[in-house]
């Protein structure tokens, strides 16, 4: 199974529950997800309360009973090659980022 549809199938189980998701710690968005759509490599999370929250394809996606865990650390490209992590850091024009080597948890 492709990774996208690993990861819709996630979200599709996650439809109409009360859900929040948290960026380093902090809740950034908090309600009932009504909709998700996928397009130009970003996911968005529409709430029941119009909110919404986009965010960008994860490299890694881990998840268990209650929580999604959606990864954006730099270790899934490189995979630790000191070469390939210096060529990636020094091409990177954007390390303010907030989803720059963070992980995104979907809490249910």
């Amino acid at each position: 199974m492709r990774q996208l549809e690993i990861i819709e199938t996630k979200f599709k189980s996650i439809l109409l529950k009360t859900i929040a998701v948290e960026l380093r710690g902090k809740t950034v968005a908090k309600g009932k997800l009504v909709f998700y759509e996928f397009k130009d490599f970003n996911f968005k999370f529409i709430f029941d309360n119009n909110k919404k929250f986009e965010f960008p394809y994860p490299f890694d996606i881990e998840s268990d009973s209650d929580e999604i865990r959606l990864s954006y650390y730099n270790k899934f490209i490189h995979h630790d090659d000191p070469l390939q992590k210096f060529k990636m850091i020094n091409c990177m024009k954007n390390l303010k980022n907030k989803f720059y080597n963070s992980t995104l948890v979907v809490k249910i």
